[in-house]
């Protein structure tokens, strides 16, 4: 169920439904002057994932992160400010470091992308330990994804998977995430007792979700002028 701020726009000349999110980060619904309130949300529900992609190119379109893919370069890991240093045949963090063999922008870019989905599996299988394991919420199995538009899902056999971008996203957005994900290990669905066990998981969840869909594109391609 979406919960964020929306508006409906009603035009003679729609035909049917669509979703698209404004410059100022709200969705709007373009639909059919007949169609009513109650339909207008039993489509929101069932287009989910169109929603999602809507926010993603949102995230594209009005706040793009520049990021050269350059040695000295600072790049975010679950809270920490990580350096970018060049190396041979190395792909490992150190410290605050992180190494990667010296290549073009869009090959330093594919090796750090290895570096963070390698990074990925053992932090959020943690991650779903430490917030889960008390309430008795533990997934069966974790895998990490290059999803474009989620962030995270569940599946009826407890599975849970994570984007591996998690590891960019402030922690505490990340952390929402996980919490999002575990609560669906008891309501596969989006219920309000689901919200209300997301909340109590991590408080402050509407906030939370709210800034998620304010995110930049976190991962784009290097800088055009360094690609010429």
């Amino acid at each position: 169920m979406f919960d964020g701020e929306y508006t409906v726009l009603r035009s003679s000349r729609r035909k049917r439904v669509g979703f698209r999110v404004n410059d100022s980060g709200v969705l709007e619904i373009h639909a059919p002057e007949g169609v009513s309130e109650a339909r207008v949300l039993q489509l929101l529900e069932a287009n989910q994932n169109v929603v999602e992609r809507a926010f993603a190119e949102y995230r594209r379109r009005v706040k793009p992160i520049r990021r050269t893919y350059t040695e000295g370069e600072l790049f975010p890991l679950w809270g920490r400010e990580m350096r970018l240093v060049f190396s041979e045949r190395l792909l490992l963090i150190n410290g605050n470091e992180i190494l990667v063999p010296r290549g073009s922008p869009l090959e330093v870019r594919e090796d750090l992308e290895k570096l963070y989905r390698r990074t990925a599996l053992p932090l959020l299988q943690e991650q779903c330990r430490i917030r889960g394991g008390s309430r008795g919420l533990l997934p069966s199995s974790v895998g990490i994804t290059g999803a474009v538009t989620r962030w995270g899902s569940c599946n009826s056999r407890k599975h849970i998977s994570f984007c591996w971008k998690l590891l960019l996203l402030p922690p505490e957005l990340a952390d929402y995430v996980v919490c999002h994900e575990l609560a669906h290990l008891q309501h596969l669905d989006h219920s309000k007792a689901f919200w209300q066990l997301t909340e109590e998981l991590s408080p402050n969840a509407a906030i939370k979700r709210k800034k998620l869909r304010e995110q930049p594109e976190l991962w784009p391609l290097p800088a055009e002028d360094l690609m010429i």
